[in-house]
């Protein structure tokens, strides 16, 4: 039986399970909407319709560290909230904009490198100023998780914690197993394609950590496991979801043949060949002109990876 509770702030579905009495009662949150007054209003309100006090929530799991899944967490801080997080994600929880602005100016480098004319990168460099801070959480709230750790719910059920590497490095899902119900975050959304982004290996490397590859593995390792439902962190529900897996590996595969046949007519960048990639590229708002370039770059990145082992 589903015995959770839906909330919908802006775009984003947050989900509250009730814990077992002996791990403490209250309730056990699935990420925490934008950083935005109205955003947090919203989800007050929320709760209010569904009978739940704010402080009868005891621990929030944040599926991955964008701004829209932890941007008010902070505002739980006082009332010691424990926050459980994918560890490799640890430095953007904890340093907040300050990660974020770091991950800004090397992806900016690598953009410039890949030929993105300034016109492009300047807009998208504005864009970002004007976005919600991301706000950081205190070390000590924290509770960096890898997979596998287990919260007990009432009726005898329990959310699993799974690794999800690919859209963040750290990355993880939460899943049911007594109703083979899975909590993907970002993972598996319907009728969109995650974005893998550019990620380094660590916040002073400059090595690209190679979302694409993990991203991939991810869906490999999803397909394994028993799903009746999916619920995403937005858009609607999934029963289909192998559909959708297999739709997300069909897709790569395709763009990187694509990719690999455009790099042999000795177009000069990534840039370039993203235009050849997408027909109506010009035409596409700069936010969805950048996240498309790096998707480029991080495809040619992986098929480089594979040319040197060869």
């Amino acid at each position: 039986m589903t015995i959770h509770k839906k909330i919908t702030v802006d775009s984003n579905h947050l989900y509250l399970f009730p814990l077992a009495d002996f791990a403490g009662g209250g309730y056990v949150m699935i990420d925490s909407g934008p950083n935005t007054e109205l955003a947090f209003e919203s989800f007050k309100q929320n709760l209010d319709s569904k009978n739940i006090e704010i402080s009868e929530i005891k621990k929030i799991i944040i599926t991955h560290a964008h701004a829209d899944h932890m941007g008010f967490a902070n505002r739980f801080i006082e009332q010691d909230i424990e926050f459980y997080v994918g560890a490799p994600d640890m430095s953007a929880y904890t340093s907040g904009s300050q990660f974020e602005s770091i991950i800004i100016r090397k992806t900016a480098s690598v953009l410039r490198k890949n030929g993105v004319p300034n016109i492009i990168l300047n807009e998208w460099l504005e864009n970002k100023k004007n976005r919600a801070p991301l706000n950081s959480i205190p070390w000590l709230n924290i509770k960096p998780v890898v997979g596998r750790h287990i919260f007990p719910l009432i009726d005898n059920q329990n959310l699993e914690i799974v690794a999800c590497p690919g859209h963040t490095p750290g990355s993880i899902a939460a899943y049911n197993p007594k109703t083979q119900e899975i909590f993907s975050g970002d993972t598996i959304i319907k009728n969109k394609i995650p974005s893998t982004g550019l990620h380094y290996e660590s916040i002073s490397s400059e090595k690209q950590w190679g979302g694409t590859t993990h991203f991939l593995n991810t869906i490999q390792e999803l397909k394994l496991i028993k799903i009746k439902k999916v619920y995403p962190a937005h858009g609607p529900e999934i029963i289909d979801h192998r559909a959708i897996l297999n739709y997300y590996l069909t897709h790569f595969r395709n763009f990187e043949r694509k990719i690999s046949e455009l790099s042999n007519k000795n177009l000069s960048n990534s840039f370039e060949i993203t235009k050849k990639m997408y027909r109506h590229f010009s035409n596409f708002h700069v936010n969805d002109q950048v996240k498309a370039i790096i998707k480029v770059i991080c495809i040619i990145e992986k098929l480089n990876q594979i040319k040197s082992k060869n």
